[in-house]
């Protein structure tokens, strides 16, 4: 599990590193703060893990886009992010300036959602004001105006019925 969350950040940043994406201001802040050991920050990917990377991101921002799109009309417009880990989309999604979710809920394990809620509290490049922990998860809010509200929510993700209860809670 937290392989796979060190994994992602790492390959990230060599594919922003290497031109395959763009930087992404908020990436660097979360690294700053996760604790690596020497032989992951060392670690290169090949040149065929940077461009999986870059598809698989370009894949879902543009699927984003298009989802935009086609409901450029509604007034409330939800995203969740199961197993978001320490991703920063929603945090890129929350500062573009064109229109935007009306809520983004981002779902991982308990121990993720607390640690990721905790790199966002002690940063102040990431322009959040307050966390506040709620029964199901964390609230955040941000200095700039957004009319999007990001909520972290920690559950089991092996067990459905659980993150649908914390998703109808929310």
């Amino acid at each position: 599990m937290k392989q796979g969350l060190f994994d992602a950040l790492i390959g990230k940043q060599w594919a922003v590193k290497r031109g395959y994406l763009p930087a992404d201001p908020y990436l660097e802040t979360i690294l700053g703060q996760v604790e690596l050991d020497a032989s992951l920050r060392s670690r290169k990917p090949s040149p065929i893990m940077n461009r999986g990377y870059f598809a698989r991101v370009e894949c879902i921002q543009s699927l984003i886009r298009s989802f935009l799109q086609s409901h450029s009309e509604s007034l409330e417009v939800q995203m969740v992010n199961m197993g978001c880990g320490y991703d920063t989309l929603s945090l890129q999604l929350i500062a573009a300036p064109e229109k935007n979710f009306s809520s983004i809920f981002e779902v991982d394990y308990n121990e993720n959602i607390e640690r990721k809620a905790a790199f966002l509290s002690n940063s102040e490049k990431l322009l959040v004001s307050k966390i506040t922990d709620v029964e199901c998860g964390y609230d955040i809010a941000f200095t700039e105006t957004t009319e999007t509200s990001l909520r972290l929510l920690g559950s089991d993700l092996n067990d459905s019925s659980s993150v649908l209860l914390k998703l109808v809670g929310a």
